[in-house]
């Protein structure tokens, strides 16, 4: 990711596409970017803040909601969404997992329908 730019990500898990614009990187310390993942422009900033010589902590923020019972449910959908982002990019840095592979989705992309 780089400031000024606009990436495209495919969720494969979920079936959406969308463009992010990224607002501005100060690498190894912050992210921030606009997308409409919530269905709403939403700012998502990331803070990475170093905790001794092997730990860091990561804040996730995403505002931009209307101040509603929908903005306040997509709020809550959101953030169980990044709890997930968190506990899969902690499995991959520290075990080599993706646990995004083997879950509910297929190598094909497409989700594995359970079987009776």
């Amino acid at each position: 990711m780089e400031t000024g730019k606009t990436v495209h990500w495919s969720f494969a898990d979920v079936g959406v596409e969308l463009d992010a614009k990224v607002k501005k990187v100060e690498e190894d310390r912050y992210v921030s970017f606009v997308w409409s993942a919530s269905g709403v422009e939403a700012l998502v900033e990331m803070k990475l803040e170093p905790i001794g010589e092997t730990a860091t902590l990561v804040k996730v923020s995403e505002t931009g909601w209307p101040s509603d019972e929908s903005g306040i449910a997509r709020c809550v959908e959101q953030s169980k969404g990044w709890v997930h982002f968190l506990c899969c990019l902690k499995a991959f840095l520290e075990y080599g997992i993706n646990l995004r592979s083997g879950g509910p989705i297929g190598e094909d992309g497409r989700l594995v329908k359970a079987r009776a």
